[in-house]
């Protein structure tokens, strides 16, 4: 691996995955790594009540991913009758707005007076509570980052000791002027002992001003996710940097007042917090030690106007691939409109010379194509109602007629418009025959009347009229061969 310390953050990420958990699921029992998970683990929290937490590492994994250099954070608060608190956290840069990380905090008192049943001395004694996480954190988009870490519970009193294990995970949402975040702490509900380690949900938002040089944060958080004493806290802060390099602090939240200031030294920096708490005023010290320098005021402007130039290529190309989709839209309507167009006309010669299934077929086409097409619809109802059963039936009645008034010529023009319309109409097809039969007979043509003959007789074998005028024809035919 090229990066010694990748390499060595590795190892203590298997360690800490292999570390044995213990413990039962959720259960309505005291609950345990709250202390770890909610107090105000860095001086700069602690100046603000524990507000601005939403995007920062302690509450959020996602926080990480704001880190530009390698760095390392201890914090010490002292807090009362001997009780201790510690954090220390090492963030890992890589390339694309990617972190490697891990934290460890403990709280930890020693020198308890031990007795037994009896009230007898039976020494001094040590207890502790210890919550170790190690996590990554990335950017899946532009101003949308996300992080997950799993954890590790240890709690210790004197001789007596329990562990386990669960998972944080969160995302930030940053712009230029403000940034949102949520995180879910202990998504794995799990137990420590007695105690169970149960989910906390903590989300918030900061807004700046004042071109960054102040910041206004407001976090809520709703703990004990799914039990029955689950509850409901806030957290409000403000962060003001003047002169640049100093930035004084103060916040409040529904049980304590806060303030602290911070100093950057670029490759170092130093935050302190004090908050009020029933049992005294706790003091947080947080020490920032970092290894690879962060950008400039240069390179952060270089950088936002390379993010910039990007959203403006993306949006130029989003606008391209809109305008080359609506040009290929629109030859689309323009070749369905030419080929409707040319279906219409053919359908309306056809209509013109009453060939009416034919245009009702191409009619068809059209609509099938485009279903609104109200051309199309009004002249299919024109031919709906040419070929309507009625009107067939009307000129059958005038073929027959026609026919026995020897018409003949009239019978084909009528025959052949059913025909056009009904294709199998049997009837008109046989009156079509036998009326060419007769003009043929009148004009001495009787081989051809004889295959007119043939013809109505397929359609009807039985027809009686084409039957007997076939026998008259051939008698004449014999007669004239003698």
């Amino acid at each position: 691996m090229k990066n010694p310390r990748a390499a060595v953050f590795l190892a203590a990420l298997a360690l800490l995955t292999c570390s044995r958990k213990s413990g039962a699921w959720f259960q309505d029992r005291g609950t345990s790594g709250y202390a770890l998970d909610n107090f105000e683990t860095s001086g700069r929290t602690a100046a603000q009540t524990g507000a601005g937490g939403v995007g920062f590492e302690y509450f959020n994994p996602a926080g990480f991913s704001s880190r530009y250099r390698e760095e390392i954070s201890l914090t010490f608060a002292p807090l009362f009758e001997g009780v201790n608190c510690y954090n220390a956290s090492y963030a890992l840069p890589l390339e694309n707005h990617r972190t490697l990380w891990a934290a460890v905090s403990a709280v930890s008192v020693e020198d308890i007076a031990g007795t037994n049943e009896l009230g007898e001395d039976t020494g001094a004694f040590g207890a502790s509570e210890t919550g170790m996480s190690a996590g990554y954190s990335a950017a899946l988009f532009e101003g949308f980052y996300a992080g997950a870490a799993i954890k590790y519970y240890a709690k210790r009193i004197a001789d007596y000791s329990v562990s386990a294990g669960t998972l944080d995970a969160g995302f930030v949402i940053r712009n230029k002027d403000s940034e949102a975040g949520l995180a879910v702490v202990s998504v794995v509900p799990s137990a420590l002992g007695a105690d169970a380690v149960r989910p906390s949900l903590r989300g918030g938002i900061k807004q700046y001003f004042a071109f960054r040089r102040v910041a206004v944060s407001v976090d809520l958080l709703y703990q004990g996710l799914f039990w029955q004493y689950s509850a409901l806290k806030w957290f409000a802060g403000i962060e003001c940097e003047y002169p640049r390099g100093i930035t004084w602090r103060a916040g409040a939240n529904r049980k304590s007042v806060s303030a602290g200031f911070g100093l950057d030294f670029r490759r170092a920096a130093f935050d302190y917090g004090m908050f009020y708490h029933p049992l005294g005023i706790v003091h947080a010290f947080t020490v920032t030690s970092r290894f690879s320098l962060e950008p400039s005021a240069a390179e952060l402007r270089a950088e936002e106007e390379f993010q910039n130039l990007r959203a403006a290529s993306a949006a130029a190309s989003t606008r391209a691939n809109l305008e080359r989709k609506l040009l290929a839209d629109e030859r689309a309507r323009l070749a369905k409109e030419r080929k409707i167009s040319a279906i219409y006309l053919s359908a309306s010669r056809d209509f013109g010379e009453k060939k009416y299934a034919r245009a009702e077929g191409k009619l068809s086409e059209i609509l099938k194509i485009e279903p609104s097409n109200e051309d199309a619809k009004r002249l299919m109802a024109e031919i709906k109602a040419i070929t309507s059963e009625v009107i067939i039936k009307r000129k059958i009645l005038e073929i027959e007629t026609d026919y026995k008034n020897g018409r003949y010529e009239s019978v084909v023009e009528n025959a052949l418009w059913i025909i056009d319309v009904r294709p199998d109409h049997e009837k008109a097809r046989v009156y079509a025959y036998l009326a060419r039969a007769r003009m043929y007979v009148a004009e001495k043509k009787y081989n051809d009347a004889k295959g007119e003959l043939y013809e109505a007789i397929k359609i009807q074998p039985t027809n009686s009229e084409a039957l007997g005028f076939l026998k008259r024809v051939q008698t004449v035919m014999d007669m004239e061969a003698k």
